[in-house]
């Protein structure tokens, strides 16, 4: 089978590796599949040079995967729209956006696709692709849903791979990979090369705003991983990794096992993950800074322990203070995550946010204040439909229409007096972030005019 992947447009310059279609090329090409990738991330393509893609080449099936944000909606709903106006193959729809059930009903009805992937695909696609080569029946196949007429059909999930190490590596060399490499995220430095990895699928914990593919966590082996990790460094050169797990900081034991794993490699680069504060140690952040850390993201949310305890955060206010005071002591930058807008918040809970964002922020990176937003599959989602705020999925994406405003506010704070909360929030703490690296370069000014420093390279 001949299968073409599309990854819509993010209309920026600096775009992450899409690790979900890789690893599924990787699947179909080790099957005998002939795996092309349209790229429309990288190069920009237009829809109507897409559309003479499609016309003039011959595709068995189109594969489009997606988040669930509100502009990854937009631009698959333009591909779409598009698609159907020609002769088109079969399409299947992938990834967090279509795999919870009310999103792959509205997704199948709104877009006029043939099939969604529900979950991890690495096993229910390549059977899916098999029965239409063979014009088999797929009504009973696990892990899909599909449209017949307008009638969308639920089968059964399929239990995602157990063992993560018989996956194979991503599909690298479908993609170019010196624009991902290019891509410099904060805290990143000008000459690093940069790669992401998966050392786990799946997270242990259940907070209401977000949505997991799959239930637990699985666990690659500390060698898979090492080997992956080497072969990016030989073929890439890579020097710098974003570890792309929901949460990588599952245990001390296994951050430590990883630590020891880049030692005995003699791996000599920087990195970055999602931790979490009730897990993470002194031991840990030192033996994590040996090794090259220099960035755990925490997802803290809310400065409030009623407002934590609604989220399901199973987190303290004492572990919030202590695990980013010692992430700060140990010279590792930690990413504060704080949102409004969630059941219990109000005004007093904005305010103690913004205070801790105030007092652990070192400003690596621009953070600002995000609203809450109930994604369809999250136990937020259903409590909005449970109390009337959503109708369903489609009014969801109706109303979501920008990351950095509500589709629904659960706060008792009135959503102009929210936003007015937000906006000045946001304000200082953007122009802190331009003011310190307006600062640092004066700064290298004065060295170089005064104290002959010729080492900074000048104001750009």
């Amino acid at each position: 089978m001949k299968i073409s992947f599309i990854i819509h447009d993010y209309h920026q310059n600096r775009n992450v590796f899409p690790m979900g279609i890789a690893y599924l090329a990787s699947v179909l090409k080790e099957k005998g599949h002939d795996v092309h990738v349209y790229n429309m991330a990288i190069y920009h393509y237009s829809i109507s040079e897409m559309l003479e893609l499609y016309k003039n080449h011959r595709f068995d099936v189109i594969g489009i995967g997606f988040i669930c944000g509100y502009y990854s909606f937009k631009e698959v709903t333009k591909i779409c729209d598009a698609l159907n106006t020609i002769d088109r193959p079969r399409v299947i729809l992938g990834g967090h956006g279509p795999s919870p059930a009310p999103a792959a009903e509205f997704f199948l009805k709104r877009l006029q696709a043939e099939f969604v992937v529900l979950g991890e695909a690495e096993l229910s696609l390549p059977m899916l692709i098999d029965a239409l080569e063979k014009g088999t029946s797929y009504t009973d196949l696990p892990g899909i849903a599909y449209r017949d007429s307008n009638t969308v059909y639920f089968n059964k999930r399929m239990d995602p791979v157990k063992n993560l190490d018989t996956i194979p590596f991503p599909a690298w060399e479908l993609f170019p990979m010196e624009s991902y490499i290019a891509n410099h995220p904060e805290p990143t430095k000008p000459e690093d090369r940069f790669g992401n990895v998966f050392t786990s699928r799946g997270c242990p914990f259940v907070c209401n705003f977000c949505y997991r593919m799959e239930r637990g966590i699985r666990m690659r082996s500390v060698d898979n991983v090492m080997e992956e990790i080497g072969t990016l460094i030989d073929r890439y050169k890579i020097n710098y990794i974003q570890f792309q797990d929901e949460l990588m900081m599952v245990s001390e034991r296994r951050i430590l096992e990883l630590c020891d794993g880049i030692e005995k490699n003699k791996f000599k680069f920087e990195f970055q993950f999602n931790g979490r504060l009730d897990i993470v140690t002194r031991v840990m952040l030192k033996r994590l800074k040996e090794v090259g850390c220099r960035f755990i993201n925490y997802g803290i949310e809310s400065a409030d322990q009623k407002v934590l305890d609604n989220m399901d955060k199973r987190l303290t206010l004492e572990q919030i203070h202590k695990g980013l005071q010692m992430t700060i002591d140990s010279g590792i930058d930690p990413g504060v995550n704080i949102l409004f807008g969630n059941i219990g918040d109000t005004r007093e809970t904005f305010k103690k946010g913004f205070e801790l964002l105030k007092k652990y922020d070192t400003f690596c990176q621009n953070r600002t204040i995000k609203p809450v937003t109930p994604f369809p599959g999250t136990p937020l989602y259903d409590y909005a439909i449970d109390k009337g705020l959503l109708k369903d999925a489609e009014d969801f994406y109706i109303k979501h229409i920008n990351s950095d405003s509500f589709t629904v506010n659960f706060s008792n704070v009135p959503d102009e007096e929210a936003y007015k909360l937000i906006f000045d929030a946001n304000s200082f703490l953007i122009k802190e972030y331009h003011r310190r690296k307006g600062e640092a370069q004066i700064e290298g000014l004065r060295r170089l005019y005064f104290e002959k420093d010729a080492n900074f390279r000048g104001v750009r």
